[in-house]
């Protein structure tokens, strides 16, 4: 046997086995937290509200007055697998203004919520809500008039 006809195999063999593994990375890259199951809650309720009274927002709304000084965004998570956190992004005008990153702990329900001073910004705002793995899993919209 020459030499050509053992190093042709394990050429071929080597350059096989590399296709399924990188088509394999390149496709857990793209899957979102629902399909890697990342994500060990369930997003009840995210509202914008102008208070908070007994736990419970108050005062839902899309839209907001200029002079109101802030607003809460409100989340109600469920079927909390493990302790873990979630991040509220808030946004005016598309760019991040303000981050901030609280606690959910294990169980079937779990309330928690986010203050942001207005400073009478008018215009159009958006709060994006992110697991600890940094995916976006809702986001809350509303605009200040």
């Amino acid at each position: 046997m020459n030499r050509t006809m053992i190093v042709i195999p394990f050429i071929v063999l080597a350059f096989c086995l590399s296709i399924p593994i990188s088509h394999q990375a390149f496709a857990e890259e793209a899957m979102t937290p629902s399909e890697t199951g990342q994500q060990s809650f369930t997003v009840k309720r995210l509202v914008i509200a102008g208070q908070i009274e007994d736990r419970e927002p108050a005062g839902v709304s899309d839209s907001f007055p200029s002079t109101t000084e802030g607003v809460y965004c409100f989340l109600e998570a469920v079927d909390i697998e493990k302790d873990t956190e979630v991040t509220f992004t808030w946004q005016f005008k598309n760019a991040p203004v303000f981050s901030i990153t609280l606690p959910l702990k294990r169980g079937p329900r779990w309330r928690t919520y986010s203050y942001k001073n207005l400073y009478g910004m008018a215009g159009d705002w958006k709060v994006e809500l992110k697991d600890a793995g940094g995916y976006t899993v809702d986001t809350a919209s509303f605009t200040v008039k």
